[in-house]
């Protein structure tokens, strides 16, 4: 197989993780960009949107579009040189326009189709070259938890720290000095909104996390099943 080219780092977890609608929280509906080629040609409907400052959503984790977007142009950056899983696949959405042309035929007739323009193509390089955009995945979602962990620190550990120690300087005020009361005052009320805002932003940085964990199995999970249909279906 050809050298692998070096994983270009994603630089969007802070962008989906703040972007703040000030009116309301938006959801909305987009078709997804599935890398699965057995539902090429389908539309696939799934909600996506980030909250921040809006009351965060709760629950398990959703396929995020976002996310998606992410992890396929993540894929596409990394695309190994030459003839591989990716052009495999890109092929297959071509063809999935024909008429009574069964999922089977399409594989069998692209596989073939390929290696006739690139002698060293095969099953087994069409396979392995699975295992490395996989491994493009793991690597993003390693650095994804980094900076979740990073974020949780800066947005929620730090605010929530400092809302404490707010909270103890207005009890020691209160003991010493009577006449500080609108100071007093000041800090009970910038507790309350670093804790608001903490609690926002644990809400929100949870179901980011959730989104993510949805999204990458979904996206894994088609890498699986379109290893599984080569290798069944895929005669060399």
């Amino acid at each position: 197989m050809s050298e692998e080219t070096t994983k270009k780092k994603g630089n969007w977890f802070k962008n989906l993780l703040y972007e703040q609608d000030d009116n309301s929280i938006e959801s909305t509906e987009e078709t997804s960009k599935d890398i699965s080629m057995s539902n090429s040609g389908n539309n696939i409907s799934q909600t996506s949107g980030l909250n921040t400052l809006n009351v965060p959503t709760s629950g398990d984790g959703v396929f995020d579009s976002k996310f998606n977007d992410s992890f396929q142009q993540l894929i596409a950056e990394n695309n190994i040189p030459g003839v591989d899983y990716f052009e495999f696949r890109e092929a297959i959405k071509q063809m999935a326009g024909i008429a009574g042309l069964s999922e089977s035929a399409s594989f069998q007739t692209t596989f073939t189709t390929l290696k006739v323009g690139d002698s060293t193509f095969s099953k087994e390089k069409l396979m392995t070259s699975i295992d490395h955009y996989d491994k493009v995945l793991s690597e993003e979602e390693n650095e994804f938890n980094s900076e979740l962990a990073s974020q949780t620190e800066a947005e929620v550990t730090s605010k929530r720290s400092a809302a404490e120690s707010m909270n103890v300087k207005n009890q020691e005020l209160v003991q010493k000095i009577q006449n500080i009361n609108e100071e007093i005052q000041r800090n009970q009320e910038e507790a309350i909104k670093l804790n608001s805002e903490a609690s926002h932003a644990e809400a929100n940085i949870s179901q980011t996390s959730k989104n993510f964990i949805k999204t990458l199995a979904h996206v894994r999970a088609t890498l699986n099943t379109d290893k599984q249909k080569i290798s069944d279906l895929i005669k060399e």
